[in-house]
């Protein structure tokens, strides 16, 4: 009965005494896939692609399958009663130990501040009960695997089979790298489009610190740089198969577009086509460029960013869930990124919240923060663009014209720097055109990589 209580108004699922066993992870080149089960077309509304791939020995976890990510717990009546036993307590003492009752305001002050953190610190603990990990939120497509000691979320689509049903060879790989806050879901609405029109290999994965990626210990893993060699190795192992991977593109978005710019800089013999969607990336050059980098020596930016996260880990923590964890604070956030708020669907609003219930979230967030004042690895990115560009590397930019977050005039700006960069602005479109204008967003790529081949 008291468990009952606890969870009033959340799944019957979550007031299981008994936690699923989490799937196993699998180390590379094995995939470890989450289990095909069925997904509730009202808060997610994915279904399995072409060539779905699953893991028979996952286990779900009953706590997901009929997930309500609106769940919030609520205080049983012993709760209640030890918030009021520990704020009367706390108050008393305070009032005739510490001042023999000269001074009941103090008593009463002390009193509210211990009972607000006290039931503060039971509805966290709620919180972080329902969490699982990764793999256990999976969608019938999803693949997890290690890579470089983190354990991976990632989304594969290949090019649909011929009538006669088989398979046809990809000519090229895309990898896609989202912008912050998002996940692999930005990527959902065009990833078998492109794989389709492009007739290539597309792979997306959720950058660490966001998604279903698990977030690792080191601090030093969270910086974008880290991400592009993670991209980098997924790429690898997800070509295994292929005797011909033709060329690399690599896309990125927003904020991703650092990561994806790091990675053809590192495999630039490789690469083919550098894609930028609305870039997070200033458009100056030489000493104007001021970005963030990693101080002189790597002890002392370790030890530098695990001071910072200390100091800042508290404040922002509790600061961090009250918003993430508010269905509103998504929808403002996702109508800032949309010209047109109409197309914010409640399952383009689920489909980002959804990293809210995985294990360590919260921290991980703080940590990518901290990694980004410390390695956003920006500086010199521009010229290495250019670079890439005269050495062969097609840059391409599209950008919406109603952008409300990176300034499309920025994206005109890169344009000009980069020797032989094409700019496509998409009118009537925000700061997500691979989400907003999806078939205006495909049609150019088609154009471009038709004209290239």
């Amino acid at each position: 009965p008291g468990a009952r209580e606890e969870h009033r108004g959340a799944p019957s699922s979550m007031a299981a005494p008994q936690r699923a066993r989490a799937p196993q992870r699998a180390r590379a080149p094995q995939r470890a896939m989450a289990a095909a089960r069925p997904r509730t077309p009202a808060k997610f509304g994915r279904c399995a692609p072409r060539g779905t791939r699953t893991n028979p020995k996952a286990s779900p976890s009953p706590k997901v399958d009929n997930i309500d990510l609106d769940w919030a717990p609520i205080l049983s009546w012993r709760d209640h009663a030890t918030v009021l036993v520990g704020a009367a307590s706390s108050g008393l003492a305070t009032a005739f130990l510490a001042f023999r009752g000269r001074r009941p305001a103090v008593g009463v002050f002390v009193g509210a501040v211990v009972g607000i953190a006290t039931r503060y610190f039971l509805i966290e603990t709620k919180h972080q009960r329902a969490l699982v990990e990764g793999p256990e939120l999976g969608d019938s497509n999803s693949s997890f695997d290690e890579v470089g000691g983190i354990v991976v979320h990632y989304k594969v689509e290949d090019p649909p089979r011929t009538k006669e049903g088989v398979g046809r060879a990809p000519s090229a790989v895309l990898h896609a790298s989202h912008g912050f806050g998002a996940n692999c879901y930005s990527w959902e609405g065009i990833q078998g489009k492109l794989s389709e029109e492009l007739d290539c290999r597309v792979v997306c994965h959720d950058t660490p610190g966001f998604g279903l990626t698990s977030r690792p210990r080191e601090i030093r893993d969270f910086t974008l740089l880290r991400n592009a060699e993670v991209s980098l190795d997924l790429v690898d192992l997800v070509t295994e198969d292929l005797n011909d991977k033709g060329g690399l593109i690599l896309m990125g978005h927003s904020m991703g577009c650092i990561s994806a710019a790091h990675a053809a800089l590192q495999r630039a013999e490789q690469t083919r086509a550098l894609v930028l969607v609305a870039p997070a990336i200033r458009a100056v050059t030489g000493s104007g460029d001021k970005g963030p980098g990693w101080p002189v020596t790597r002890a002392r930016g370790a030890i530098a960013s695990k001071i910072v996260y200390a100091v800042i880990r508290p404040f922002l923590l509790v600061l961090l869930r009250a918003l993430v964890r508010s269905k509103a604070f998504w929808q403002r956030g996702l109508g800032a990124a949309f010209s047109d708020k109409t197309k914010v669907s409640e399952e383009t609003v689920d489909g980002y919240r959804r990293a809210k219930m995985v294990k360590r979230w919260d921290v991980g967030m703080i940590k990518f923060v901290v990694a980004q004042i410390f390695g956003g690895g920006t500086r010199g990115l521009v010229e290495g663009i250019a670079s890439l560009s005269r050495r062969g590397v097609k840059v391409v930019i599209i950008h919406g014209e109603d952008d409300r977050i990176v300034p499309c005039s920025n994206s005109r700006r890169l344009a000009e720097i980069i020797p032989g960069c094409e700019l496509k602005v998409l009118p009537r479109c925000g700061h997500n055109p691979q989400e907003e204008a999806q078939e205006a967003f495909v049609r150019e790529l088609k154009r471009w990589y038709a004209a290239e081949a």
